[in-house]
C-alpha cells in the first residue's frame, strides 16, 4: 500500500487531486504510519 501511496504523491503532487484519488482509509493508515498526512512535507 506504502508504494501506492507514494506513487499517488510523484502523481498527485497537491493537497487536493491526492485527496481526492485516496481513500479515507489509505489516508488514515499512512498519518498512523508516518504521524502526518501523504501530502505535507517532512520537517527536517
Amino acid at each position: 500500500m506504502l508504494a501506492k501511496i507514494k506513487a499517488m504523491i510523484k502523481k498527485f503532487p497537491t493537497p487536493y487531486t491526492l485527496a481526492a484519488k485516496l481513500t479515507t482509509y489509505e489516508i488514515n493508515w499512512y498519518k498512523q504510519q508516518y504521524g502526518r498526512y501523504p501530502w505535507e512535507r517532512p520537517v527536517a
